[in-house]
């Protein structure tokens, strides 16, 4: 009766065994997966500042002096909190566009838009009418995933509209601040 009773203990430690080198393994590819999702979300803020930078620099060589500016100046993908808020700012003449956004709870997330998104954030136009209004209209910007890489789109809640976050999108919300 022994006997039996060791053999079965030994296979279950060897089931143990097999099923703590398989966690390990899985853990691993969560930990690699983690680290490739902070990289793909800095770059892709990186890239999102450079379309901001691009915008404003487009602006100011048409300008007589250069009246936009681009808030921060610089932007690297290091430069990405996460966890934390992480804001962008085009201002000119008391009008702002404000862009705060932050990484996912999850490494990727479907609650509040139907495409798989890393980072999740608002866009906010203000200019003193708006202010003295207290209107403040708010836009939803996301870092979508796609084929291995990942597209910035906005969602306008109140119409529910897409579009990406591009130079046009830019112009047009700017055009609403003047």
């Amino acid at each position: 009766m022994r006997f039996k009773r060791a053999t079965a203990t030994e296979e279950r430690l060897k089931r143990l065994a097999r099923s703590i080198e398989s966690l390990a393994g899985r853990d691993a590819a969560q930990i690699r997966e983690a680290e490739r999702m902070s990289a793909l979300r800095g770059s892709a803020a990186a890239e999102l500042h450079a379309s901001c930078a691009d915008f404003v620099g487009s602006v100011n060589r048409l300008l007589s002096k250069p009246l936009v500016e681009l808030g921060p100046a610089e932007f690297l993908p290091a430069s990405f909190r996460d966890p934390g808020n992480n804001v962008f700012q085009i201002n000119f003449s008391g009008r702002m566009l404000h862009m705060e956004f932050r990484a996912t709870d999850t490494l990727t997330s479907t609650d509040d838009f139907r495409i798989p998104y890393i980072i999740e954030g608002k866009i906010r136009c203000l200019n003193q009418q708006m202010l003295d209004q207290v209107l403040i209209p708010e836009t939803l910007l996301f870092c979508c995933l796609e084929s291995g890489g990942y597209t910035w789109l906005t969602f306008d809640p109140r119409i529910h509209r897409v579009t990406p976050f591009d130079r046009e999108f830019l112009v047009v919300v700017m055009e609403r601040l003047v």
